[in-house]
């Protein structure tokens, strides 16, 4: 995915751009991270999702949040199995893995859904 930092925040956050929408995330990276900077990054959730719903938009979108997370909306590729339920989630030309909720979730490949996730992580990577 590529971003541009729009502004770098306290803790390692930083407040970034892309074609999909803006929010806020850890960065990752061994680069420092200036305002107006592109990167290529890799986009991780590291912990199950927050919240979800079906949704009727996308191809993709990506909304921050007040408090820090983003809802993530796309359509679902993948939805692996008991053994590992992780989601593949198509935002744009990306995917996102995605852990379910404690609670689970009854998700098939073609669906839009939004999921809300409390932290984003950017790994910045080289072409």
């Amino acid at each position: 995915m590529r971003i541009e930092i729009v502004a770098v925040l306290d803790g390692g956050r930083v407040d970034f751009r892309c074609a999909l929408g803006r929010a806020h995330a850890l960065w990752a990276g061994a680069v420092s991270p200036g305002p107006g900077r592109l990167f290529d990054v890799e986009l991780d959730v590291g912990e199950p999702i927050a919240a979800w719903a079906r949704a009727t938009t996308g191809p993709g979108a990506i909304t921050g949040t007040p408090a820090g997370g983003a809802v993530l909306t796309g359509t679902v590729l993948g939805t692996g199995d008991a053994d590992d339920p992780v989601v593949d989630l198509r935002l744009g030309d990306d995917i996102v893995l995605l852990e379910p909720p404690a609670d689970g979730w009854d998700v098939r490949p073609g669906e839009v859904v939004a999921a809300r996730v409390t932290s984003l992580r950017l790994y910045p990577y080289e072409l």
